[in-house]
């Protein structure tokens, strides 16, 4: 019976928003294959974990137990996908950790909204994984053999893409990943305006067709770009050609969307408004923070009862897989 000493560790679970979302068609498996522009907020949720420093003499009396606050804590429902991947990463760890795994304590405050199209449980899952890296690299455990993106996969497709949460284009059901290693400074606003609408009832809305390896890739101008874009302009023409194909789904289910896009449109010095994911958030581009932050102001007092953020897209930081 080994201690385990205490820790603490904390990260955010930055919002992940898709520049651009095609759907290639429906596979045998049941999954969609698609090809996504993806970056990710300077803002998200908050994690924490703390392992007690216990001596836990058996495997049996390991667990994970899960305290979730914040704004939004209220709107979560069903089994919170931070619980289920923290349960399957203690038993990965213990399999390889010279210890005893304690109990693990997670603190989740919830300040992004729920499913509103910004992978904020994939996120969540994705910096518990990172905490998770973290926390057996203090405690001098060999994880040189596993794998966070392929783990990540058996959870979600969004999970892999936020385990980096770095500009990166992502494609197959989202478990190929592939960094955008040059991207400019973008100010971006996000907008929801208070309407869940769920990823599974898009998708069957729809009714994508049967995807075959023959299916044109409408994301072939990325390969132009050589995953690199050097202007806020490269990155607009891009989207032009490569729009969100959910959107037309997403507004059957929510037609309010189309009014926080066209809001958004018109706002001063807005570059582009799109659809984020299956929605509801939407957001425009601009060409600094402060010019996001200000328009959000504005916005904000139209429409006080939105979840309105200015924040900026952040940047490629070259961090290799955790």
């Amino acid at each position: 019976m080994t201690n385990f000493n205490g820790a603490r560790f904390q990260d955010t679970a930055w919002a992940k928003v898709n520049l651009s979302l095609s759907i290639l068609g429906k596979r045998d498996d049941g999954y969609h294959q698609l090809e996504s522009l993806v970056v990710f907020a300077d803002l998200g949720d908050e994690l924490t974990i703390d392992t007690e420093a216990l001596d836990v003499p058996s495997s049996k009396e390991r667990s994970l137990q899960l305290n979730v606050t914040g704004p939004e804590a209220q709107n979560i429902e069903g089994v919170n996908l931070v619980e289920t991947v923290g349960l399957q990463l203690i038993d990965e760890f213990s399999s390889t950790s010279p210890h005893s795994l304690p109990i693990v304590s997670v603190s989740l405050e919830k300040l992004l909204p729920v499913a509103a199209g910004l992978g904020g449980g994939s996120a969540d899952a994705a910096a518990l994984i990172r905490l998770f890296c973290q926390l057996m690299k203090e405690q001098d455990v060999d994880a040189s053999k596993f794998d966070s993106l392929k783990f990540a996969s058996r959870f979600g497709a969004d999970i892999p893409v936020c385990v980096n949460s770095e500009p990166a284009f992502m494609h197959g059901v989202g478990e190929l990943v592939e960094p955008v290693k040059s991207f400019p400074s973008i100010g971006l606003l996000l907008v929801n305006p208070r309407i869940s609408v769920p990823t599974g009832l898009v998708f069957e809305t729809l009714k994508a067709k049967e995807y075959n390896e023959k299916s044109l890739s409408k994301n072939a101008l990325l390969r132009r770009y050589n995953f690199d874009f050097h202007s806020i302009g490269e990155v607009i023409d891009y989207m032009q050609v490569a729009p969100n194909d959910l959107l037309k789904p997403a507004l059957k289910i929510a037609p309010k969307i189309s009014d926080v896009l066209a809001e958004i449109s018109l706002l001063d010095r807005c570059l582009i408004s799109r659809l984020s994911g299956s929605g509801a958030t939407c957001f425009g581009l601009f060409e600094t923070e402060d010019e996001a932050k200000r328009a959000g102001k504005y916005l904000k007092m139209r429409y006080p009862e939105w979840w309105i953020e200015g924040t900026f897209i952040r940047p490629y930081l070259g961090a290799a897989a955790v």
